[in-house]
C-alpha cells in the first residue's frame, strides 16, 4: 500500500475536487480513508463488488452505479486475459486505466514507478522519494492510549518490529533481543517491541521469554500502529509493510534488507537508512531459498551504529 502513496498521489493532485473512492482491503487501507488520499473506503469483499469482478453486476444504486458512474476507474487487480478490465469496461466508466503494478516486472526501477506506468505517466522529479501517510489527530490519540497503558508515556522510545511477512525476510530474533539490551544499557533509550500476525510464528519462540523484559505492543490496528509510532524517535525492522509505514511517517528508520533487493522494494524518505546484504538467494525476483542466510551477515554493531547516527541527526535538527 505504502508503494502506491506517489501514484495516489499524483492522481490526487490531477482530479482537485473529485470524490476518490478506494476499493480495497480496510485492514490496511484504512489509513487511507478521510486521510488526504480518499474520502472513503470500501471493502473488495463486499457482496456487491464481488458481483461485479465476477461478471454478475446486481444492477441498482450499488458499487456497479459507483462504477458506471465514474469520471475515471483506476484497476490494479491482476487477472487472467486482464478480466476484470473486462467486466470494468463493460460497466462504462468514463475511463479505465488498468495494470497490475504488484507483479509487473520492475526492470531495474523502484516499485514506486512501476505505480505510475499503471496511471498512465512517468514520475516527474522526486515524485517518488518521499511516500507519505497522514495520521489523523485521532490515529494519534489511539497510539498515544497504547502506549500509555504500557506506563510509556512521554519516554525516549525506539520502536523494533523484528516481523515480515516471510521468515526468509527477518534479521535473527536473538539478534534484535541483544541490539534492544545494548540500546538500553549504553543510550538509555527504552525498545518497544511492536508485534502482530507475522511475529505469531515460531521465528520468535527462541527468544520469547527474554522479550518479557521489553515493553511489548500486540497487534494494533494500523491506525493506531501509526499514531504510536509517532511517538518513537527511531524505527529498526525488516523488509516488511510496518517499516514502509514507519517511513511514511518521516520516523528515523533502519531497514534490514536480505533476499530482496532494496534498489526495486526499500523503503523511501529522508530519513531512512538501509543496511542490505543482498545476494544471490534475492536476485532476479527470484523467490530465496530457504532457509536464506543473507541478513545473518548484518552484525548488531552495525544495526546499533546505524540507530546512533540516526539519533545524532536527529537532535542536531531539534
Amino acid at each position: 500500500m505504502i508503494l502506491s502513496l506517489p501514484a495516489l498521489r499524483a492522481l490526487r493532485e490531477a482530479h482537485r475536487g473529485s470524490f476518490v473512492t478506494v476499493i480495497a482491503n480496510p485492514a490496511y487501507f484504512e489509513l487511507l480513508n478521510g486521510r488526504y488520499y480518499a474520502d472513503r473506503v470500501l471493502s473488495i469483499d463486499r457482496a456487491d463488488v464481488s458481483a461485479c469482478l465476477a461478471g454478475r453486476p446486481r444492477g441498482g444504486d450499488g458499487v456497479e452505479f459507483l462504477f458506471r458512474e465514474a469520471d475515471l476507474v483506476v484497476n490494479w487487480l491482476p487477472g487472467p486475459s486482464d478480466e476484470f478490465s473486462i467486466r470494468l469496461a463493460g460497466l462504462g466508466p468514463g475511463r479505465l486505466l488498468s495494470a497490475a503494478p504488484v507483479r509487473r516486472p520492475a526492470g531495474g526501477r523502484h516499485r514506486t514507478e512501476i505505480f505510475f506506468d499503471a496511471i498512465g505517466r512517468a514520475p516527474k522529479g522526486d515524485e517518488t522519494d518521499h511516500p507519505t501517510l497522514f495520521p489523523s489527530e485521532a490515529d494519534r490519540e489511539a497510539g498515544r492510549q497504547a502506549l500509555g497503558r504500557l506506563g510509556l508515556t512521554g519516554l525516549p522510545l525506539i520502536a523494533i518490529q523484528p516481523g515480515s511477512g516471510s521468515p526468509s525476510k527477518c534479521w535473527p530474533a536473538e539478534r534484535y533481543v541483544s541490539l534492544a539490551s545494548r540500546l538500553r544499557e549504553r543510550l538509555g533509550l527504552i525498545p518497544v517491541f511492536f508485534l502482530g500476525p507475522a511475529e505469531g510464528r515460531s521465528s520468535l519462540k527462541p527468544v520469547g521469554g527474554e522479550l518479557s523484559s521489553f515493553p511489548v505492543v500486540r497487534d494494533l490496528p494500523l491506525p493506531a500502529l501509526s499514531g504510536a509510532l509517532q511517538q518513537c524517535r527511531v524505527y529498526v525492522g525488516n523488509d516488511s509493510g510496518v517499516t514502509h509505514l514507519a517511513a511514511s511517517l518521516g520516523l528515523a528508520t533502519i531497514a534490514l534488507f536480505g533476499p530482496t533487493d532494496p534498489a526495486e522494494w526499500g523503503p523511501r524518505g529522508a530519513r531512512v537508512t538501509i543496511l542490505s546484504r543482498h545476494g544471490p538467494c534475492g536476485r532476479d525476483g527470484e523467490r530465496p531459498a530457504e532457509p536464506c542466510r543473507c541478513l545473518e551477515r548484518i552484525p548488531v554493531e552495525e544495526v546499533y551504529e546505524g540507530i546512533c547516527a540516526a539519533c545524532m541527526a536527529g537532535d542536531a535538527g531539534r
